[in-house]
């Protein structure tokens, strides 16, 4: 006999020992309650989010599904994130796993999901409905770059302090500037810390020039080399204190960002190796409604979009009527599409990282000049990128 549930507390060692199994069978030993403390607690609220098939009253697949609200520009968007998709190595080829993520997107269309994000195989989740999206740009620049280009530059003016969980006060202040960002997650406290204390990251408050909090920053140190899972602060400040990190620890650092934090990465931008657009994660589009009208109306706010109106067929004969005047308009429509998508090239034309490329195949002239403007919408997996 089958059986299609949510997890439940007391079985909590059960589903962390089948997921370590899985996966340290499959890539590298795995410890999923160290690696990412904020997903796995053996407390009420956390195992309900798992996704189980049992076979026999045995387990033989699960799948995380993380419930999130992301908040673009005051507007709220009900996201699930897909993580420890596993399935037992003797259970392989059976399909159990095609039936439980057919279950998970059932339910997240019933219970009004506007996206879901996940990391994997392209080709393995496009059988699910997720496709390579969203836009973040990719820098990475060294200490000698820094002190080649700005040897004037003071990095003792910044100063870095470790913060831990129990410093509730002040995380409580780093906290109000991760929800200044126009694009952020809504978190309690709890999961504000431990999404970045993660598989050896640490979370540190920065303070400026005259000894104000100045913002924080998540980093995670790999091969001679600072990863940034994340940099909140003033925009005025974002540079300065990625090159102070740099100089301080003599590290190259990398990290991501956001489209609308780029204009203030300049003094970056001049001593980076690179600066590269990519695709931030696999999404799914559950309702594209109200994620087109919230990231078009928020990319309205800082980028001069042409006026005019376009209606797109986005997947399975979905139109939406999408217009920008004074203010953004997005709905579905029967109307005649300008352009139609098939399958889930209307995720890469809207949310991709270079969506010219699917819009030019239908459209010229000041049609193509709309999308243009338009596209891609600026989604990521954070307003400071990269959790």
């Amino acid at each position: 006999m089958t059986e299609i549930r949510r997890g439940r507390l007391e079985e909590h060692d059960k589903i962390l020992d089948f997921i370590n199994l899985v996966f340290s069978m499959a890539h590298r030993p795995h410890d999923f309650e160290y690696m990412y403390p904020n997903l796995y607690r053996a407390e009420p609220g956390y195992m309900e989010h798992f996704y189980t098939l049992w076979e026999d009253g045995e387990l033989r697949c699960c799948v995380l599904c993380e419930p999130r609200v992301l908040s673009v520009g005051g507007e709220k968007l009900n996201v699930i994130g897909i993580g420890n998709v596993a399935t037992h190595h003797r259970a392989l080829g059976k399909g159990y796993m095609t039936r439980l993520m057919g279950q998970i997107v059932e339910d997240m269309k019933a219970d009004g999901v506007h996206l879901s994000c996940l990391g994997g195989k392209r080709l393995r989740y496009n059988h699910f409905g997720y496709e390579l999206a969203g836009n973040c740009f990719d820098l990475s620049f060294s200490p000698n770059d820094a002190k080649a280009i700005y040897p004037d530059f003071d990095a003792s003016a910044w100063r870095f302090e470790k913060v831990t969980f129990e410093d509730r006060e002040m995380l409580g202040s780093l906290k109000r500037f991760y929800e200044a960002m126009p694009v952020h997650y809504d978190y309690d406290d709890e999961h504000f810390y431990y999404r970045m204390e993660h598989e050896g990251a640490n979370l540190y408050a920065v303070f400026g020039k005259n000894g104000e909090l100045a913002g924080f920053t998540a980093f995670r140190a790999e091969d001679g080399r600072l990863g940034l899972l994340e940099l909140c602060a003033a925009d005025e400040n974002r540079a300065d204190i990625a090159l102070a990190l740099a100089l301080q620890t003599e590290k190259p650092v990398s990290f991501a960002s956001s489209e609308w934090q780029v204009p203030y990465l300049d003094r970056i931008i001049d001593i980076s190796g690179d600066l590269v657009r990519t695709g931030s994660s696999m999404w799914s589009v559950l309702s594209w409604k109200e994620p087109v009208r919230a990231f078009l109306t928020f990319k309205k706010t800082y980028s001069d979009l042409k006026k005019g109106k376009l209606v797109i067929g986005v997947e399975n004969g979905v139109k939406i009527a999408v217009e920008v005047g004074e203010g953004v308009s997005v709905e579905y429509t029967d109307d005649e599409a300008d352009i139609s998508f098939e399958g889930l090239r209307g995720i890469r034309a809207i949310f991709g990282a270079y969506p010219h490329h699917f819009f030019a195949s239908g459209l010229s002239g000041e049609k193509l000049d709309l999308a243009d403007s338009w596209f891609p919408l600026p989604l990521c997996k954070s307003g400071s990128e990269a959790v």
